[in-house]
């Protein structure tokens, strides 16, 4: 029990998933000494080894070491921030009747800013340049009866 004491001192929030929370749950048990790190391992579908790397970094960090390291940082594949706010300011000085597919092949030819379509279309949502133009539909009505 005197294994697992020591991450109860910093408390903050942390949002977890199902895979994470389901994690916390086993290795608490490991710590209550409840279940052995190998019966663990079988519960979680992980190696013996990972399980044990899991469960000492449960040990020194607490909540926070279930955690994905990469969690809360931009992704590699991002495209540059530059590269955003220009095609954007573009969009909204020059092409702003333009629908997203023909805004991004005039981007590609004129600017040379090569992007899908769809990138710019989320780009134009979140600055709220763009939103779905539904077609209005014609209302027919019925003629009026005749009187007989």
């Amino acid at each position: 029990m005197s294994l697992c004491i020591g991450y109860l001192i910093a408390m903050e929030t942390l949002l977890m998933s199902t895979k994470v929370r389901r994690r916390l749950a086993v290795l608490e048990q490991v710590c209550a000494g409840h279940l052995t790190i190998r019966a663990a391992s079988q519960r979680l579908g992980l190696s013996y080894r990972q399980t044990r790397r899991v469960f000492q970094r449960f040990k020194s960090q607490g909540d926070a070491g279930l955690m994905h390291r990469l969690r809360g940082r931009s992704g590699n594949r991002q495209i540059d921030s530059a590269v955003r706010q220009r095609a954007v300011s573009l969009y909204r000085d020059h092409y702003s009747d333009f629908g997203c597919t023909l805004a991004c092949e005039v981007l590609a030819e004129r600017h040379e800013l090569l992007l899908d379509n769809q990138t710019l279309r989320r780009w134009l949502i979140a600055e709220g340049l763009w939103h779905r133009r539904r077609r209005s539909s014609v209302k027919r009505y019925r003629r009026p009866r005749r009187a007989c």
